[in-house]
């Protein structure tokens, strides 16, 4: 799963999300027909912005890794020495913002930029020496959104589409996009059923469709269990009106395109991504009632990391196989959209 991946799945669960909220439709006492009332879109944006940060108008993030080895597993039958990570942190801004909504659809747009500081200690088995390397690396993904509210059955139903590029320092690499639909099952106050599925459309899809799940559960004592398949799973426990403590899992990558690897063929354009589960803790805290404190830590699971030539992901040049390891994160964001309690 690709890094413009991720963000069509955060993006279509923001709008399912926002689709649950709209479920409470009223009828027009003129034409008879179902409206979207103004008053549940504010709270349906609301509702987004509170489950994701990246659906806030601005979200800043930092996040440092412990030094952890790697190998490499080569496509074909040739030796690669593996290494050392020994430094990675990542600088992460993004952005959210509905320009245009109306009673039935909304057009919006989402960037998100990340840049890579990683050092690296690659190994020479017949010296028994090795060269240590420091790199750079900025990756963005931009996105311009639609979102259609209907009815499908009797049930309230969303369809969507995104035009998405990324790029990297060197400029635009790459316009994709994907189409999806979900359907709300069931919503009421104590809990929130979703199901749906996503079209992937363009080059270096790993994955062409993808089904989409959504599940929120409210316990006693303000517990919340909240499943967004196949982006996270978190027991979330929240303290008065100010933060709110979460335990479990969710989906991140390190995606971000290279050149000058060889010296054959310098011209060449590589990419890199891996997923990671990052599992543990993650403690938010509301300041002066519109900004957000974040701090994550716990354990950072990578797997499925690929090196391959751009839009070439189904044959790598070589796999990336690492372990487990200590992660810490730290973000603040600007949400407006919090209500504060009288």
């Amino acid at each position: 799963m690709c890094r413009c991946q991720k963000i069509q799945l955060a993006t279509v669960f923001m709008s399912v999300i926002t689709t649950v909220a709209y479920s409470q439709t009223r009828q027009d006492s003129i034409t008879g027909k179902e409206k979207f009332p103004d008053s549940i879109r504010q709270k349906a944006v609301a509702f987004a912005a509170n489950k994701f940060a990246i659906a806030r108008p601005l979200n800043i993030e930092f996040t440092t890794v412990r030094p952890y080895t790697y190998t490499l597993n080569p496509q074909e039958k040739s030796f690669l020495p593996g290494g050392k990570v020994t430094s990675f942190s990542q600088l992460k801004v993004s952005s959210n913002i509905n320009f245009l909504r109306r009673q039935r659809w909304m057009l919006g747009a989402t960037v998100d930029y990340r840049f890579y500081s990683i050092g690296t200690e690659i190994t020479d088995p017949s010296a028994n020496t090795g060269k240590s390397y420091y790199n750079n690396y900025h990756y963005y993904t931009t996105a311009i959104n639609f979102t259609y509210f209907a009815k499908l059955f009797g049930k309230t139903a969303i369809y969507g589409a995104s035009l998405m590029g990324d790029g990297s320092g060197d400029g635009f690499e790459r316009v994709k996009g994907f189409m999806y639909g979900t359907v709300v099952l069931k919503a009421d106050a104590r809990t929130r059923l979703t199901a749906g599925a996503m079209l992937n459309v363009g080059p270096n899809n790993q994955l062409p469709a993808l089904p989409v799940f959504t599940y929120e559960r409210k316990f006693r004592n303000d517990f919340v269990l909240d499943i967004l398949l196949p982006k996270q799973l978190l027991l979330r426990k929240y303290f008065s009106n100010k933060s709110r403590l979460s335990v479990g899992g969710e989906m991140d990558q390190t995606h971000f395109f290279l050149k000058n690897v060889t010296l054959l063929n310098p011209a060449v354009k590589y990419e890199f991504q891996q997923v990671n589960v990052n599992a543990g803790l993650t403690y938010e805290r509301l300041l002066a009632n519109k900004f957000v404190l974040t701090f994550r830590t716990g354990a950072r699971v990578p797997f499925n990391g690929r090196f391959y030539e751009k839009n070439d992901v189904k044959n790598p040049v070589f796999k990336v196989s690492s372990g487990t390891n200590l992660y810490f994160n730290v973000g603040v964001s600007f949400n407006p959209f919090i209500k504060k309690k009288k």
